[in-house]
């Protein structure tokens, strides 16, 4: 049942929303890995979520992003960077991620009511992974929470290691 709502939810939006989806690499990301990314998000990302996937840019990773006491990155300034953006977006960086410098560590995070959202490649395995952990999160900046049901992107804890 939850299935059939998603696909209801995802054709709904398919009839109002025909924007497209940036993606932000941050600088930490080898140019090899960003047009592998690219390419199979490009190719992927309209099987699954109503806008298509046609711009991208790098920017620099933010300043004071570390964190000492973790040996990671604050995912919430990278977070304020994707701020300045005008459409949904994703951002894709290589660091480990961490909310406010705390022992919870990320591999992704959303603010739906930004349209915004970060992914990290660290530790996260394959492409597949990281499209679905990408998915998961632009679900969020979409309103949709979690499944239950097995196999779903937007279940919750998706696995990446």
């Amino acid at each position: 049942m939850r299935k059939l709502y998603l696909i209801i939810m995802f054709i709904l939006l398919s009839l109002i929303s025909q924007s497209q989806i940036k993606i932000v690499f941050f600088s930490d990301v080898p140019t090899v890995h960003k047009e592998i990314i690219l390419k199979y998000f490009v190719y992927n990302i309209p099987d699954h979520l109503p806008d298509t996937v046609a711009v991208y840019e790098t920017v620099y990773n933010p300043k004071r992003s570390f964190c000492s006491k973790t040996h990671c990155y604050s995912a919430n300034a990278f977070m304020q960077e994707l701020d300045t953006m005008k459409r949904r977006t994703i951002g894709i960086t290589y660091r480990p991620l961490t909310w406010y410098c705390t022992d919870n560590y990320l591999d992704g995070f959303a603010y739906p009511e930004d349209r915004h959202c970060i992914i990290t490649m660290y530790n996260v395995g394959t492409i597949d992974r990281l499209l679905k952990l990408g998915l998961h999160e632009l679900g969020h900046t979409y309103g949709l929470d979690h499944c239950t049901e097995t196999g779903c992107f937007m279940e919750a804890g998706i696995k990446t290691g």
